[in-house]
């Protein structure tokens, strides 16, 4: 379960090809990641992913194939920032809204429509 409060932005360190799956791995500069452990849920860039390994300065996640393609981390490359999310810890503010953050596909965005504060964005299946 989500906030979905983006904690900030971290680089990709590094993005390896495997079979079947992708690794990723990403900064820990800001520290936003100083606590993780391996099976820890982080979501980056809206996808929830599970830590694999990390160190002190860095943060490692296996991206399945089906995932990568139905989300945006397919199009991610070295020194990309990614948005970080850690996922809501019981007996903490919960300082946005729950979320799942787990991606069902990908939509085109075909129209942003600026209403005085506020903005609205179609969406569109690519496949259309």
């Amino acid at each position: 379960m989500y906030t979905g409060i983006v904690q900030g932005k971290e680089h990709v360190l590094s993005l390896n090809k495997n079979n079947g799956f992708s690794t990723l791995e990403i900064s820990n500069n800001n520290r936003f990641l100083d606590d993780v452990t391996v099976g820890a849920s982080v979501a980056i860039d809206g996808t929830c992913l599970t830590v694999t390994q990390f160190s002190e300065d860095s943060v490692y996640f296996d991206i399945s194939d089906f995932t990568a393609d139905t989300a945006t981390l397919k199009f991610l490359s070295i020194d990309d920032e990614v948005n970080v999310e850690r996922s809501h810890q019981m007996h903490k503010e919960n300082g946005g809204h729950s979320l799942y953050g787990h991606v069902e596909g990908m939509a085109e965005v075909v129209e942003f429509t600026a209403t005085g504060g506020n903005l609205s964005v179609g969406y569109q299946d690519p496949s259309r």
